[in-house]
């Protein structure tokens, strides 16, 4: 909705609708409260009623049941007091249980072969209690329908317990028949849960919890404990319920009312309601129109005061004539003030429009001749920058060699310690040759002690074989052997130590000569340690170089891509330069469209709606 005419309607109508709807919503709440009270104090009232009638009834039967006790144990004729009482009472029938088992009733129907009263319920709940009880609701079989037991024991039990049956049918007609507001009824139950009494034959002696799960037999006496409407379901209806203990006995009753036909009214209300809001909306939409339309018929004559002000090809010379003091002259005069602050800015805008014409012509030579340097300048740094290239990669190269040359230093140092090394083995190896021979040398001397004193032996054997004579030739030939073999040996060993003797010098002179060639690898390691650290110092002032050359090419690359975006920024400098020299002309032309010189111009009226003023061919009268 555009309209403003159109937003005030709704509006109005919206506020309408509101206050109907909250004036209905009050009601609402006032009504139902009205209604849960009023059904509240009904059930209460009517529960209250029947209660006070089922309670006499049931303290008038028991107090005859009593009398009946007491005139058995003064003595009283049996027969007579049961016919007096049972007439009496109306009661169904009178008896007498003794603790012999004797069973006496009245009118007279003889009870079943081995029949004992003594085991039944109402003697076994008189005589615990020793005083007039009343037994729970029960469906009788002959006749049949629902009756309670009233009994009492005769004196203290001694003498049995009298006790009379009597029909519910007359209480539970009336309870029956009970007229309650939204279509409700009433039902028995007892304590058990079990339904005693209902309109429904089908529910009787039927679990109440069926009905409705509040019935339950763990809930019954907290329900009958609150004494007012429980918002429940009952038969598959939204239903308000309501229970009370019925006094003196241990039936309850249950009263059941129709929900929705309880709160009718409240439906009532809301469609009247209803109603009453669409005859409304129906009767305020076009007045509130025709009022809004009326009260805004100013304002649209400002609004097309001001279109045609619009319309008026840029004359900012023009005015709205003020006539009164509305929310319309007002506006009026807002209109006319900010025709004077825009003149006042126009003229600044054409005075600073000049300005920027001709510094942006300005801007854009100086940014032309800047252009020009910067790509000078960008092509020497770009044959800087080659010419650094081509350094790096002869620096690069020499690192390279150096390396090489490095390594190849280390290696020659390896292969020279590692000869060092084998040469000093062959020195440990040599000595212990000599060391060897030495030992070989001093076993030899031992062989020849002991050759020398075999032959001596051997001497001494022949001497003492020749002494012997014939017998002591063989002796003799051995010994001659032996001093031979030792003779031999000895000469053997001469030759040997000689040999021995001869390898000892030379292994002496060959471990001078290993000396000097370990002496000699020494100097050989030491020196190509030197040249290996001597080329490591200039590889390293190499990589230095290197490093250094790397980071100026860096430094120059960086300064050819600064160069690069300044020409470029110069390039965009230049073109916004352009631009803004364009843009500044258009806003120029643009701003000469407007008439700032006061002239005898049309001015346009403000004046009171229906007024009676004369008006120019191009004035147009503001009412309010």
């Amino acid at each position: 909705m555009k309209s403003l005419k159109a937003r005030l309607t709704v509006a109005i109508a919206g506020l309408v609708a509101v206050c109907v709807i909250i004036l209905t919503l009050g009601s609402y709440i006032r009504l139902k409260t009205q209604i849960e009270g009023d059904l509240n104090n009904e059930v209460r009232g009517v529960a209250a009623g029947y209660n006070a009638i089922l309670s006499n009834w049931i303290q008038v039967n028991t107090s005859m049941v009593e009398s009946l006790s007491i005139a058995l144990g003064n003595g009283a004729d049996l027969e007579t007091s049961l016919k007096m009482i049972s007439k009496g009472g109306n009661f169904l029938s009178v008896y007498l249980g003794t603790p012999d088992k004797t069973f006496t009733n009245f009118p007279a129907n003889p009870p079943p072969a081995g029949y004992d009263p003594t085991v039944r319920p109402w003697y076994k709940a008189a005589m615990e209690a020793k005083k007039p009880i009343v037994t729970s609701a029960y469906m009788g079989v002959n006749p049949p329908g629902l009756m309670i037991s009233f009994a009492a024991p005769v004196k203290g039990g001694e003498n049995g317990v009298v006790a009379a049956d009597v029909f519910l049918t007359k209480i539970v007609e009336q309870i029956l028949n009970m007229k309650l507001s939204g279509e409700g009824y009433a039902f028995l139950l007892d304590k058990s849960g079990q339904v005693l009494a209902h309109a429904d034959q089908a529910k009787v002696l039927k679990p109440a919890k069926d009905l409705a799960p509040e019935l339950a037999l763990d809930n019954l006496q907290a329900l009958a404990k609150t004494n007012a409407l429980t918002d429940t379901t009952v038969d598959g209806k939204a239903s308000l319920l309501f229970v009370q203990a019925i006094s003196g006995s241990d039936m309850y009753l249950a009263l059941v009312i129709d929900k929705k036909k309880a709160l009718s009214a409240l439906d009532q209300l809301l469609m009247v309601s209803l109603a009453v809001l669409i005859v409304l909306l129906a009767v305020i939409l076009p007045v509130s129109n025709i009022l809004v339309g009326t009260m805004l018929s100013g304002l649209r004559r400002v609004r097309d005061a001001m279109a045609d002000i619009a319309a008026g090809g840029g004359d900012l010379t023009r005015k709205i004539e003020i006539d009164g003091d509305d929310e319309v002259a007002q506006t009026a005069n807002a209109f006319n003030q900010f025709l004077d602050q825009l003149r006042v800015m126009v003229s600044d805008v054409r005075r600073a429009t000049d300005s920027i014409t001709v510094g942006a012509t300005e801007i854009a030579t100086g940014n032309m001749d800047l252009s020009g340097r910067t790509e000078q300048q960008a092509s020497s740094l770009e044959e800087t920058a080659a010419s650094m290239e081509e350094l790096t990669e002869a620096v690069r190269n020499n690192a390279e060699n150096a390396r090489e040359a490095n390594r190849m230093a280390m290696n020659a140092s390896e292969v020279a310690t590692q000869g060092g090394e084998v040469v000093g083995k062959v020195v440990s190896t040599m000595q212990g040759i000599s060391d060897s021979s030495r030992k070989i040398v001093d076993i030899i001397g031992v062989i020849e002690g002991i050759a020398f004193q075999t032959n001596i032996l051997a001497l001494n054997a022949a001497v003492e074989a020749a002494r012997a004579g014939e017998q002591g030739r063989g002796f003799a030939v051995v010994a001659s052997e032996v001093r031979t073999l030792a003779q031999r040996s000895a000469a053997a060993a001469q030759e040997i130590k000689g040999l021995i003797d001869d390898s000892v010098n030379k292994v002496n002179e060959g471990s001078d000569l290993v000396d000097k060639a370990g002496a000699s690898m020494t100097r050989i390691v030491s020196a190509v340690e030197q040249v290996a650290s001597i080329i490591s110092e200039i590889m390293a002032a190499s990589a230095e170089q290197s490093d250094g050359i790397q980071q100026v090419n860096q430094a120059l690359s960086h300064m050819d891509e600064a160069t690069q975006q300044n020409a470029a920024l110069v390039e965009e400098a230049a073109a916004a330069a352009g631009s803004l020299e364009e843009q500044a002309n258009i806003l120029k032309t643009a701003m000469s469209a407007f008439r700032m010189e006061s002239s005898a111009g049309p001015r346009i009226a403000a004046a009171p709606q229906g007024g009676g003023g004369k008006r120019g061919p191009s004035s147009l009268a503001i009412g309010r």
